[in-house]
């Protein structure tokens, strides 16, 4: 939920002209935040999980794609060429969607 939320803020922060630099600079913190309790937290649901072999079960390998990929939006909101920008909100959305469905139902 963090991660949608600080993701949401970046977003926002980036199209919308209101943000000063000091905001935006608060928000891509809070955004690192976010991924670094995501990927402990992740990491302690597999201990949890108790799963024999954990590292090669599709699932966790997406999760970790799409970690990476929200861990690279600040810098395609920074350097990314405009036709990639104007659709990152239906890029991040398709994500979360797909990192859902992969956690609860666990395809392969």
């Amino acid at each position: 939920m963090i991660m949608i939320l600080s993701t949401g803020f970046l977003l926002a922060s980036a199209f919308v002209a209101d943000f000063s630099p000091q905001q935006r600079k608060k928000i891509t913190a809070f955004h690192g935040t976010a991924l670094l309790i995501a990927f402990v937290a992740g990491f302690g649901l597999l201990a949890r999980l108790k799963h024999p072999a954990a590292f090669t079960t599709g699932w966790l390998w997406i999760k970790i794609f799409v970690w990476l990929g929200f861990g690279m939006l600040p810098l395609f909101l920074k350097r990314g060429p405009e036709a990639l920008k104007k659709n990152l909100f239906i890029i991040y959305s398709m994500l979360i969607v797909l990192v859902t469905y992969t956690v609860l139902f666990k395809p392969f």
